[in-house]
């Protein structure tokens, strides 16, 4: 389909068989994460608009509202003249924002696509017999379209799959009614009651009176202190600073008589740039209620009726694809959390590297000597680089400099130095092909080799040299610069354990909603 549907000519694909690959790997439903930008990925225009050729519903999700303009600007440029990517607003009724639901191309933000899904899912219905007609579909293989995409050739696409499935995951999608109860008035009470106990600039940083305040460490760390001694659903931590978060920019950022004015029944908003903000669904409580409460007004009783995460959410898509920057943290989490196959291309066609093996040399002479070799047989490579120990490349052998574009040939570097660059992460060197490491035998060769792979993506040549720890007077592994590796499967053991919390986050609230369901029926 997508050699034959006349689109790669266009877009400059057709002598490019990796990115054909990539939409190819997209129509399937994998994550794609890459090292290009997302915002104008090829491969992501090029799977949306041969699917929408074949007859398929195509709709890419956007981090926000900017980023859907953006993307039907781009699509519409590389589309055919009397096809039309439509963009689903942001403002707006419901109503007329379903309807657009079902034009062919819709590019359309996370927020909106994860309120609109929640509004159909719980107007639906949920019982007992529909859970379990669900799991019967899934158990058969087959998809389960939503009722917001009844078709069964619906493909949903991430612009940003590591943002969007991965980071925001777990936010959670509130509804709530008006004229229902006064649990939305006293989260108001309480939000700002709690906010009225923080210090501008030691707990939260407030930039301008049209975005929300950001907490600092600080700000987190009492807030979670008083959110244990709540209760209801300010007891939820993240609850808790979403609303203390909207209480502050009403309490502290917002001034009377420039951005609001209070009369005897209502409160009136002088500044209309505000209105976007009053008027998101996303904020909860509501931004009226906290400025009504704020002024002294009663405020409107509105109640949350209906919660969900956005994984839930869009777990529930019949198919589901996306690209998304290269993060190992991010892979790890889409592939281990969210069971989404990953697949990420090679940045560059690699050559076939040739290991010449280890060198085991028992003496300070002989590993000099192999040193010395080495440099004089790659003097007129432009591409070869030495990392030793201290004291085994001595100055005397004219070759050294650290490693860079403008640097002679034959470069060495200490392994004390290298490890001082890796320090903040491994940064490409493509420049470098042929690579020699001599290594004290006190530490595994293969976390070398897991290095230099991560490193240099050109590499073609790699040999190592082991010489006993003895020789050199000390360990490799002394120093701050000996802890990388260990500072490296930390990060992967932090990594493992936030997945591990939101594994369980997300049996809790799965659990919860069987109840619930089962309940109900």
């Amino acid at each position: 389909m997508l050699r034959t549907s006349g689109l790669a000519e266009p877009l400059g694909l057709e002598d490019q068989p990796d990115l054909l690959m990539q939409a190819w790997r997209l129509l399937c439903g994998d994550m794609l994460l890459d090292d290009r930008s997302v915002s104008r990925h090829p491969a992501l225009a090029l799977a949306a608009l041969s699917a929408a050729r074949a007859g398929w519903q195509v709709v890419l999700v956007t981090p926000d509202g900017p980023g859907a303009d953006a993307l039907q600007q781009f699509l519409a440029a590389e589309a055919e003249p009397q096809r039309e990517v439509t963009v689903i607003p942001e403002e707006g009724r419901r109503e007329d924002r379903l309807r657009l639901y079902t034009r062919q191309l819709v590019c359309v933000p996370l927020g909106v696509l994860a309120m609109d899904l929640l509004h159909v899912a719980r107007e639906s219905g949920h019982t007992a017999s529909a859970l379990r007609g669900h799991i019967a579909r899934l158990g058969r293989g087959g998809a389960s379209p939503t009722e917001l995409f009844p078709g069964s050739h619906t493909l949903v696409l991430l612009q940003e799959a590591g943002e969007l499935f991965a980071e925001r995951a777990l936010d959670s999608v509130a509804l709530h009614a008006s004229n229902a109860c006064a649990s939305e008035h006293s989260l108001a009470v309480q939000a700002l009651a709690l906010s009225a106990l923080l210090q501008a600039s030691h707990h939260f940083e407030l930039e301008s009176a049209f975005d929300l305040p950001t907490l600092t460490e600080q700000g987190r760390q009492v807030l979670a202190g008083l959110a244990g001694s709540r209760g209801g659903l300010m007891a939820n931590i993240e609850i808790c600073q979403q609303a203390v978060r909207a209480a502050l920019l009403v309490s502290a950022g917002w001034q009377e008589g420039v951005h609001y004015r209070t009369g005897p029944e209502r409160v009136e908003i002088l500044d209309d740039r505000l209105e976007p903000l009053i008027s998101s669904r996303e904020i909860v409580p509501g931004l009226r209620t906290l400025l009504d409460v704020h002024a002294g007004l009663e405020g409107r009783h509105r109640a949350l009726v209906s919660q969900a995460r956005v994984h839930a959410l869009l777990s529930g898509l019949p198919r589901l694809g996306g690209v998304g920057r290269w993060l190992p943290s991010v892979a790890q989490e889409l592939d281990w959390l969210h069971r989404r196959p990953v697949w990420r291309p090679a940045r560059k066609p690699r050559p076939a590297r040739r290991w010449s093996g280890v060198h085991r040399l028992a003496s300070r002479e002989a590993a000099g000597n192999w040193v010395r070799e080495w440099l004089s047989r790659r003097s007129d490579d432009a591409g070869s680089l030495l990392l030793t120990v201290e004291g085994i490349a001595p100055p005397a052998s004219g070759h050294e400099g650290s490693p860079g574009a403008g640097a002679g040939a034959g470069r060495w570097l200490t392994l004390g130095d290298a490890m001082r660059d890796w320090r903040y992460g491994a940064m490409p060197e493509p420049w470098v092909t042929h690579l020699a490491v001599v290594l004290t035998s006190d530490h595994p060769a293969e976390e070398w080799l897991f290095l230099i792979g991560e490193r240099w993506p050109a590499l073609e040549e790699c040999c190592l040299v082991v010489m006993p720890s003895s020789l050199t007077g000390e360990s490799l592994l002394t120093g701050w610069w000996g802890r990388l590796l260990p500072r490296r499967w930390q990060s992967r053991r932090l990594v493992t354990r936030r997945i591990t919390a939101k594994r369980r986050l997300m049996r809790r609230d799965e659990g919860l909603r069987k109840m619930l369901h089962f309940a109900r029926d």
